[in-house]
């Protein structure tokens, strides 16, 4: 549906992709905001375990609407879908990394020590 204002009923299935680049960018700002000192409201979860959730989740998000967008008739994937899947893979291969040197545990370990 070319030009659906909404991201409710039917449109939705046209415009989730932008759920995931979304989630990508917060987790950007969010290790941005963290790594500059700002005073960040805590959470039960370590910025790792954070910045990797949304990255990764953001970034299969994307996937899945690449794999499943219409090609053909002059729509398509255009270069900013390209870009968003190259940086959401990276993003969630260095918050991988980042997550283990920081040595946090995920989510479920730390609810079985209890």
């Amino acid at each position: 549906m070319v030009g659906c204002r909404t991201i409710f009923g039917k449109c939705f299935s046209t415009s989730y992709g932008w759920i995931g680049a979304i989630l990508i960018i917060a987790a950007a700002v969010y290790l941005v905001m963290l790594r500059s000192g700002s005073n960040m409201p805590k959470n039960s979860y370590g910025p790792g375990v954070t910045v990797l959730g949304l990255s990764a989740i953001g970034t299969l998000i994307v996937l899945l609407r690449w794999l499943t967008i219409p090609k053909g008739f002059g729509y398509g994937p255009q270069y900013g879908m390209y870009l968003t899947i190259i940086a959401g893979v990276v993003q969630a291969v260095l918050s991988y990394r980042l997550f283990k040197a920081s040595g946090e545990k995920v989510p479920w370990e730390n609810k079985k020590s209890r």
